[in-house]
């Protein structure tokens, strides 16, 4: 891990480490120190995520990921859903931090693979051997690769026997015995005796310069699916942000009335004087006086029959 990575470790255990603590704190009864204590975690763990949406925002590139857990946790916290908001944020950085891990293994990989580029081939002409440039030879020319050299271009061995290291290009831990009539790539490395290779390639068609070229391009080619993605997500984030906040505004008068309308029950319900505490039931839309003569008149009706008989 590089300091980066250790930095953003020590920050997940220490907001991890509090949100424990104040899950067991009693701290229903005090709102205001319960927002400031699920505040530390927060922005322990989070501080750089708000950082990099506000800058977003302010180079008006907002609808990324940073903006969206920025909008969703904040959102959280306005709620009073402290642990969830911190849970989140949490989460997020949690996966942050082994997608940054698994990037730098991959970095190191390249940078291990760019070794297998040769910097200089040993051309035989007329008995005389002469260093030049890999894109100089030419196919069917004899280089000569010693001990510890790397192999410039692919070939075929002429004369002399050795072991090839081709950890470089096929991970083999155990080195290859190669003898006059073996292939050998580019990019394995001569770890004993003396060869004679006859070139069956350009430099530009060999294996190590074809791998390099994948490598260093694969950033600048994607698929047909990330492009629509790419382009796909450009809307969809704004779009569905715009929806929810439009549902969000459009909930709030219907909210409001019928608010309004249950408080209207009630003070019907009590004849003005207040709530009652219950849910308001048919009888509240009756008036009051209405509703007495009628229970009057229904239970002299209900006794009449009792009073006759006796």
């Amino acid at each position: 891990m590089n300091k980066k990575q250790k930095n953003l470790l020590i920050r997940i255990l220490a907001a991890g480490v509090c949100m424990v603590i104040l899950a067991f704190l009693p701290l229903d009864g005090y709102p205001v120190l319960r927002f400031l204590l699920y505040l530390i975690p927060y922005l322990t763990v989070g501080y750089d995520i708000l950082r990099k949406a506000w800058k977003g925002i302010m180079n008006r590139q907002v609808f990324d990921e940073n903006f969206l857990m920025a909008v969703a946790t904040i959102g959280a916290m306005v709620l009073g859903e402290y642990t969830e908001s911190v849970a989140v944020m949490w989460f997020y950085q949690i996966g942050e931090l082994f997608q940054s891990w698994a990037v730098g293994r991959s970095r190191r990989s390249i940078s291990e693979l760019m070794d297998i580029r040769p910097d200089y081939a040993n051309l035989e002409e007329d008995g005389q051997i002469r260093k030049v440039d890999p894109d100089e030879v030419e196919i069917g020319s004899i280089i000569v690769i010693r001990p510890g050299e790397k192999v410039p271009i692919d070939g075929i061995i002429t004369e002399g026997s050795s072991t090839m290291n081709t950890a470089a290009l096929t991970g083999e831990s155990l080195p290859r015995e190669v003898g006059p009539g073996d292939e050998v790539l580019s990019g394995f490395i001569n770890t004993s005796g003396l060869l004679h290779v006859e070139t069956t390639c350009e430099f530009d068609e060999s294996t190590a310069s074809k791998i390099l070229d994948l490598v260093e391009n694969a950033s600048s080619r994607k698929s047909r699916s990330e492009q629509f993605i790419t382009k796909f997500a450009k809307v969809y984030t704004p779009a569905v942000w715009s929806i929810r906040r439009l549902s969000a505004i459009a909930r709030w008068p219907w909210r409001s009335c019928r608010r309004w309308s249950g408080r209207s029950w009630e003070r019907r319900r009590s004849g003005g004087h207040g709530s009652t505490g219950r849910l308001p039931s048919w009888s509240s839309a009756v008036p009051a006086p209405l509703w007495s003569a009628s229970r009057s008149a229904f239970s002299e009706a209900w006794a009449a029959p009792a009073a006759r008989a006796s």
